[in-house]
Parts: C-alpha cells; sequence; structure tokens
C-alpha cells in the first residue's frame, strides 16, 4: 500500500512522550533504588547517562532545526523561543550536576549522594514538565500558524535526515514505547495506514525495534561517550557537539 506524504505538526509533542518517559524512569529509578545493591546502582547510573544523552540529542534538534525558524522568531512566540532555549543550557547545567552525581554514586554507593540525585531529578523534572508544555502549546502551534503544511512537513524531514543511528535507537529506547502504534507510524513518515498494519506493526515490529535498540545501545558505548552538549556563551562557536566523559 503506498503512504501518502504529509505535515506531521505533532512530531515534537509525540517526540515529547519519550522525553517525559526518559525522565520519569531516573525519577522512578532513583527513588527505588537500594545503595547496598551494586546491581540497582550501576542500573540507575546507566539510566541516567542514556536520558541525558536522549535530552541533550533533543535539545541539539530543538536549536538547529526549530528554534532559530525565521518566521517563527519574527512572530508573537519569538520572546518565547528566545527563553527555551535559555532555558536548555540551565538543564545543561542540571543535567551536569546528575550525571556527575549518578557516576559518583556508581563508584561509591552511598544514602547521602543517592538523595542528592533523588532532589536534582526531581526538580529537573518539574521545570522540564512545564517547558514541553510551554513548546507544544505556544511554539509547535505558532510553527503550524506561520508555515505551510509542505514547509512543515520539510522541518520534520531536515531533523530526520540528521538523526544519527544512536539517536534513532535512543528513540527507538524511549519514543516508541510512549506513544501509539499510530504515532509511531506517523514518525516513520507512514499515513492513512489500515488496521491491520497497525496491528502487525504493533505488536511484531515495535517490541523488536525496542529489544534491538536495549542491546544495542550499551554495545555502543564506549568509555568515553560523545553527548551532544550546548555550548557555554564565549567559549567558542555553538557547535553543539561537546563531549562529557562519563568514564
Amino acid at each position: 500500500m503506498t503512504q501518502e506524504k504529509a505535515a506531521n505538526p505533532n512530531g515534537f509533542a509525540i517526540v515529547h512522550k519519550g522525553v517525559r518517559l526518559a525522565v520519569a524512569t531516573c525519577v522512578t529509578q532513583s527513588f527505588r533504588c537500594d545503595v547496598k545493591k551494586k546491581s540497582q546502582v550501576k542500573s540507575l547510573a546507566r539510566d541516567f547517562r542514556l536520558m541525558i544523552e536522549f535530552l541533550r540529542g533533543h535539545a541539539k534538534n530543538e536549536d538547529e532545526h526549530v528554534f532559530n525558524l525565521p518566521k517563527l522568531m519574527e512572530s508573537s512566540a519569538g520572546p518565547v523561543v528566545k527563553r527555551l532555549a535559555t532555558q536548555h543550557e540551565e538543564f545543561y547545567d542540571m543535567e551536569e550536576r546528575m550525571l556527575n552525581l549518578s557516576q559518583e554514586l556508581k563508584k561509591n554507593p552511598n544514602v547521602e549522594t543517592l538523595s542528592k540525585l533523588q532532589q536534582e531529578v526531581k526538580e529537573y523534572q518539574d521545570i522540564m514538565l512545564v517547558h514541553l508544555n510551554t513548546e507544544e502549546t505556544q511554539v509547535m502551534n505558532m510553527i503550524t500558524e506561520v508555515y505551510t503544511p509542505d514547509e512543515v512537513s520539510k522541518i520534520y524531514d531536515d531533523i530526520e535526515q540528521h538523526l544519527d543511528f544512536r539517536e534513532r535507537l535512543l528513540g527507538a529506547r524511549y519514543v516508541f514505547p510512549a506513544t501509539t502504534t499510530k504515532q509511531k507510524l506517523q514518525l516513520m513518515g507512514k499515513f492513512n495506514t489500515s488496521k491491520a498494519e497497525e496491528t502487525v506493526f504493533g505488536t511484531v515490529v515495535v517490541p523488536w525495534m525496542v529489544l534491538f535498540s536495549m542491546v544495542t545501545i550499551p554495545l555502543t558505548m564506549p568509555k568515553r561517550d560523545k553527548i551532544y552538549a550546548h555550548e557555554k556563551p564565549g567559549e567558542q562557536e555553538p557547535n553543539h557537539q561537546g563531549v562529557v566523559s562519563i568514564a
């Protein structure tokens, strides 16, 4: 069956479900963690590592492909976009603290460090949920007002083309479990699918994709891993390709 290509104005709202799931996973796991059990501490450090990489990749895509759109910046949503972009920098600082605490906890499991991590990630979640809601209700709605459906589709196509293999794996890990089958197909550019196609995709294809991502991601992690980072103002040209050691 031939799939029709259509604009997908809800693309970021769909991906945001994965963002919410990633953060909620770390919140839940941090409060469930028993510092006396090394396997739980190690798993928690991995969860934070993956969450932060996924969220920084998402922020990078917004900064490079959405927050700099001329018509959007000239619209009434322009000041909101600038505030959200600044908040990405603030998130980076919070993510650094969580990353450091999770690695410190892994090396030296103790209740005090875990408590600090729990506090950081809960505060992060509270701020992130408001941030995502603002993007969905103000920024994304404005994009559909100032750009044509074809232009909106092109924006998402540009983002899709710049995703590397690892970013796609992280998307499979977080976004797919958090969305409906129809939304998963939308993300893959498949519209107007039949009920039978959706059923096969949801019950057979998706579980294998998620399993593949969970197995493959750890295998693609070197000791020093690249996590997309926002350059600090005044340091150098913002290429959003920072390297963070999480050894």
